[in-house]
């Protein structure tokens, strides 16, 4: 995976956090990402939830 700049990674921590907004889809499509490699990211994000 492309190492993101820091500004992006911020997008994305932030996306992670409002997962529930609206403009979640836009702003994914925005980074061109697969499914996959979205939910990677999210999940390095998203705070760990105990199982």
């Amino acid at each position: 995976m492309r190492v993101l700049d820091s500004a992006t990674k911020q997008a994305l921590q932030q996306q992670a956090k409002m997962q529930s907004c609206p403009n979640y889809k836009l702003t994914r499509s925005n980074y061109k990402l697969t499914d996959t490699q979205w939910i990677d990211l999210i999940d390095q994000y998203r705070p760990i939830k105990p199982r």
